[in-house]
C-alpha cells in the first residue's frame, strides 16, 4: 500500500464511519508473521517520511546495553524508536501502546499510554491469576440421565474405556458439537458440588458419559460445570494440547449464552437461529 493508496482508502473508511478529521490508527508490525507496517520501509511509503534505517538500530542497541536482550523488547523499542523519529518529522501521537495480556504482567514498563488486555480481562490464562482475577465465563450443562453399568462394559465409541468394577454413569448432553473437544476423551472431568466426575470414554458429538461412581448425592438434572472457576479451562487446554483461547472460542452457537451481572441473570441468547 502506497501512501495515495492509504489516503484514499483511510477517506472512505472516514466518511463511512463520519470520522473525517479524527486521525489514522497506525499498526506496527511486531515480528509475529501477521499483518501491521514494517518499522521502516512500509511506514516510509505510507506516511510519506524518511525512517533512518541506523534509528531502527539505535533502539536495539539501547536495549542490549540496557541488559533487555529478548525479542519483545527488540520489537517495543523499534516501535518507540520509530515513533520518535515520525514524531520528530510533525506526525503527532494521541495515543501509543504495546502492551496485550502478556506485557500487562511481564512487561509494565512497554505500557505507554495504554494497555490493551484481552484473555486476561476474562480472568482465563495465567497472568490472570498473578493479577488475581477469576474467569468470568463458565461452561455447564447437567446430568441428562444416569446408567448402572456391570463391570467389563465398554464405553462410548471405539470401547477405549472398559469399566474395571459396576459403574454408575452419567450422560451429559454435551459433545465437540458443542465445543467439547474430543481431546479431553478419558482425561478431562467435570465439576459437582459433591465432586468431580472423570469423563469416560470418547466424547461423541452431542453427548459424554462421566464416572458417579463416587458421587451417589449426584443425581439426573443436577448442574455440573464443564469449564469455570471450579474447573480451570487453562488445565484443560494443557491437556488438549492447546491454548485456553481455542477452548472458549470453540463453543458453539447451539449453547445457550446466560449472563449474569452481581449473581443475578440480566439475559439470556441462543446464537443457533433456526
Amino acid at each position: 500500500v502506497n501512501r495515495t493508496q492509504a489516503e484514499r482508502l483511510y477517506g472512505i473508511a472516514a466518511d463511512y464511519a463520519g470520522l473525517k478529521g479524527s486521525g489514522l490508527l497506525l499498526d506496527l508490525y511486531c515480528g509475529t508473521g501477521t499483518i501491521g507496517l514494517s518499522m521502516a520501509r512500509q511506514a516510509e511509503r505510507l506516511i510519506g517520511v524518511e525512517v533512518v534505517p541506523q534509528a531502527v538500530e539505535d533502539a536495539r542497541e539501547n536495549a542490549r546495553r540496557n541488559g533487555l536482550a529478548d525479542k519483545v523488547q527488540f520489537h517495543c523499542g523499534d516501535a518507540a524508536q520509530l515513533a520518535a523519529h515520525l514524531e520528530a518529522e510533525g506526525v503527532r501521537f494521541t495515543l501509543r501502546h504495546c502492551a496485550n495480556s502478556g506485557a500487562a504482567v511481564g512487561y509494565p514498563q512497554l505500557g505507554r499510554d495504554l494497555f490493551r488486555p484481552g484473555i486476561v480481562s476474562y480472568g482465563i490464562g495465567h497472568q490472570a491469576g498473578l493479577l488475581g482475577l477469576r474467569p468470568v465465563m463458565a461452561l455447564k450443562t447437567v446430568i441428562g440421565t444416569v446408567r448402572e453399568l456391570p463391570a467389563d462394559t465398554s464405553v462410548s465409541y471405539g470401547r477405549t474405556y472398559l469399566t474395571r468394577q459396576p459403574t454408575r454413569a452419567g450422560v451429559l448432553p454435551i459433545g465437540y458439537a458443542d465445543g467439547l473437544h474430543r481431546t479431553l476423551s478419558n482425561r478431562w472431568r467435570v465439576w459437582t458440588p459433591c465432586g468431580t466426575a472423570p469423563i469416560l470414554g470418547r466424547i461423541c458429538m452431542d453427548m459424554c458419559m462421566v464416572d458417579l461412581t463416587g458421587l451417589p448425592q449426584v443425581r439426573e438434572g443436577d448442574e455440573v460445570e464443564v469449564y469455570g472457576p471450579h474447573n480451570s479451562v487453562n488445565e484443560a487446554a494443557g491437556l488438549a494440547g492447546t491454548i485456553a483461547y481455542e477452548l472458549t472460542c470453540a463453543v458453539s452457537k447451539r449453547v445457550l449464552r446466560v449472563y449474569r451481572r452481581n449473581g443475578r441473570e440480566i439475559a439470556r441468547e441462543l446464537l443457533l437461529r433456526t
